[in-house]
């Protein structure tokens, strides 16, 4: 396809269940009691995820150096496209929720968000760090993010939130922090509201398969 901006047939499907793409740093690593209230939503769109199936939690299949090693900042979303063709998250999307996508119009898209996300970094000054954010709301647009009515990526990130809605006109991306998601989607999809000791236990079950796993792969 010709690739323009704004992208044609945004928020034109609807996903089965709602899908929220979480920011590698919104995963949580801290039991409940120690979590931010901040992150409240998070834990109640884990609990509808894992207890209940209502919602889908995705993270971008994100390996910073197999995606950056030796590619220039140009062909780096041909890199990243083609490396989410391998993943299990294209694999479980309806074909007609991803955008198929030639390398010039990956790299175009990629270089687009690039700019949007970094508008004053100079192409040759691009940190790891800032490749890798790019990276995360580009498999996250390809997969579902720009074409689906309830897809969206999660984050507290001010960069990505600070630029929310031009993501939203320009790609059909929604970005929300965690409570926000979880307020705009409970009630359309009749999630469940998990109570205090319903998300310990889900944190303990879950330290629990990691230590059983770590146990006998000797992780």
């Amino acid at each position: 396809m010709l690739l323009t901006f704004p992208l044609p047939n945004r928020n034109t499907v609807n996903l089965e269940l709602p899908s929220f793409t979480l920011d590698v740093n919104q995963i949580p690593i801290r039991p409940p009691v120690q979590r931010s209230r901040a992150l409240d939503g998070l834990g109640r769109l884990e609990w509808n995820y894992f207890e209940h199936h209502k919602v889908e939690l995705c993270v971008t299949p994100e390996t910073q150096a197999e995606i950056t090693q030796g590619v220039h900042v140009q062909s780096l979303g041909a890199a990243a496209y083609q490396r989410y063709l391998k993943s299990e998250l294209y694999k479980r999307r309806p074909p007609e929720a991803t955008l198929q996508l030639s390398n010039a119009e990956a790299n175009k898209l990629w270089s687009d968000m690039r700019v949007v996300l970094w508008p004053t970094v100079k192409e040759n000054n691009f940190s790891a760090r800032q490749i890798a954010d790019v990276n995360q709301v580009f498999y996250h647009s390809v997969s579902s993010g720009s074409t689906a009515d309830n897809s969206v990526f999660v984050t507290q990130d001010a960069n990505f939130l600070e630029r929310a809605r031009l993501f939203y006109e320009r790609y059909g991306v929604t970005m929300l922090d965690p409570n926000a998601a979880w307020e705009r989607y409970q009630q359309r999809y009749k999630l469940e509201m998990p109570t205090t000791g319903q998300l310990d236990d889900l944190w303990s079950r879950q330290q629990q398969l990691f230590s059983r796993i770590r146990s006998s792969t000797g992780w």
